[in-house]
């Protein structure tokens, strides 16, 4: 928004500069991002299932994408009709400027531009309001309908500053539309391919925004009027179909009370709603029989643990083999994150005190999951000065706080 500002009162270089800017900044971002890879023995005890999600490259994309195909197609479908328009708005934005509004061509059309950012800003407050939602219908139908709209109106009214409105209304909408979206394709999607069939996805987004920058400029002299008005409708069409085809997919099924109780633990307080609703979605519920355990000393670290029911033990033994019961816990609590955080075993035993309903994070959701609020190293040395501290209360022969 800014730099099209820029443009429109003809700070042309200004614009450009900062434009190289901000992809060298977002160039910094990604250089920044981690690239952890699972260390030997961190799927120890994982599931069939579990482990076959983590093995993308054996698995093929169209056998697990067969049985979602319908709601693919239906986001697909929206996205590619979206794409085609708004690739050749870029280009109307000038036509419209020189022959319907009069203006200077750089500045008209970065005024327009201007008002696409601004737009986009306002999308991104409402989706970030509407995106957790469980139904993901109504969102994705009045972005939708607000894009088509936005751009009927565009190309019917007479005067740049109802143009600035109508566009900024189109961009809330198309941006609402690409989170909603993208929120869908994120559920639906298992984890195994997700990244193949986002590019599938963009590829054809891709291709199909290039086919409307080329063709509806062609189209669009003297009658850009007729062609916004066609392409509003096709969205908001396309839009109704998307929503019929997803059908219950565009309905986010609750978690259960059990896995639920993933939100409660402390650790994880203030991190987003949407991070911890896609830990809870990746949690598993076991079971576990009294006497049984849990956690061995010594073991590979796999899975985080929180207490839904039950309790268990925790003891640790020394040099020598003794071993010292370290505490007791129940329903709320939590174990298994010393090993995950500091990549060693496990430095303790957990075995089940009474029957226990655990809900089991793999470590490598687990890690996401704190990482993406960097509580990383804060949270190690936390835990590295209550290992500490517990060796040194077993040492001394007194209580430990495990």
């Amino acid at each position: 928004a800014f730099a099209a500002l820029l443009l429109g009162v003809g700070s042309l270089a200004l614009a450009f500069v900062l434009n190289a800017l901000t992809f060298g900044v977002v160039a910094l971002v990604l250089f920044r991002l981690p690239t952890r890879k699972l260390e030997p023995g961190a799927q120890a005890g994982a599931t069939a299932e579990s482990k076959t999600s983590e093995t993308p490259a054996k698995v093929s994309l169209a056998t697990v994408l067969r049985p979602t195909f319908r709601p693919l197609l239906a986001l697909s479908l929206l996205n590619v009709v979206v794409g085609f328009v708004w690739g050749g708005l870029g280009v109307v934005t000038v036509i419209l400027s020189v022959e319907v509004f009069h203006v200077d061509e750089a500045t008209g059309t970065g005024l327009l531009n201007a008002a696409i950012g601004v737009g986009g800003i306002i999308g991104a407050l409402i989706a970030g309001a509407l995106v957790l939602r469980r139904r993901q219908g109504p969102p994705l139908v009045i972005g939708a309908a607000a894009l088509g709209i936005g751009l009927a109106a565009l190309g019917q009214v007479p005067d740049l500053t109802l143009a600035l409105i109508a566009i900024a209304f189109a961009s809330a909408g198309a941006l609402l539309v690409e989170i909603v979206m993208t929120t869908l394709l994120q559920r639906i999607v298992p984890d195994a391919v997700r990244g193949r069939t986002l590019g599938v996805i963009e590829f054809g987004y891709v291709t199909f925004y290039a086919a409307g920058a080329f063709v509806i400029p062609i189209v669009a002299f003297g009658q850009s009027g007729l062609v916004l008005l066609l392409g509003g409708a096709a969205i908001a069409v396309a839009g109704v179909i998307s929503l019929v085809l997803l059908g219950q997919y565009a309905i986010q099924q609750p978690v259960d009370d059990v896995r639920r109780r993933l939100a409660d633990v402390t650790l994880f307080a203030g991190l987003p709603p949407g991070r911890l609703e896609t830990a809870m979605s990746r949690a598993t519920v076991r079971q576990v029989k009294a006497t049984e355990t849990i956690i061995r000393q010594g073991d590979a670290a796999d899975f985080f643990y929180v207490i839904a029911k039950g309790r268990v033990v925790v003891s640790q033994a020394d040099a020598q083999g003794t071993s010292r019961v370290l505490r007791e816990m129940g329903a709320g609590e939590f174990f298994g994150e010393i090993g995950l955080l500091s990549r060693v075993p496990r430095t303790a035993t957990v075995v089940a005190q009474t029957e226990c309903t655990l809900v089991a994070l793999e470590g490598a959701a687990f890690l996401e999951l704190v990482e993406s609020a960097g509580l990383t190293y804060m949270l190690l040395d936390v835990h590295r000065g209550a290992v500490s501290r517990g060796a040194e209360a077993v040492s001394a022969g007194g209580p430990a706080s495990g």
